[in-house]
C-alpha cells in the first residue's frame, strides 16, 4: 500500500523527494519519504524549527540521501 503525506505519495521500496504544499499551497517544504517494503513502524524527522538551526537541517538532509529503502 502506497504512504501519502500531502501531495507527496510513494509506494513500497520507494524513496521520494519533493515539495510537500501545505495550506492550499501557501507554503512549500523539502520533504523526502522512505517508504520500506515491508509494514513496520513509522517515524519522522524534523529540522529548522527555529530561524538558526542549520546544522539539523543539512543532517536531515544528508540522511535522507544517504538512507536506502
Amino acid at each position: 500500500m502506497a504512504f501519502t503525506i500531502g501531495n507527496l505519495t510513494a509506494d513500497p521500496g520507494e524513496k521520494l523527494s519533493g515539495d510537500l504544499f501545505l495550506n492550499n499551497g501557501e507554503f512549500k517544504l523539502p520533504a523526502t519519504i522512505i517508504h520500506g517494503e515491508q509494514p513496520g513502524k513509522t517515524m519522522l524527522i524534523t529540522a529548522g524549527v527555529h530561524s538558526a538551526e542549520y546544522v539539523g537541517i543539512q543532517a536531515a538532509i544528508d540522511l535522507a540521501r544517504a538512507m536506502d529503502v
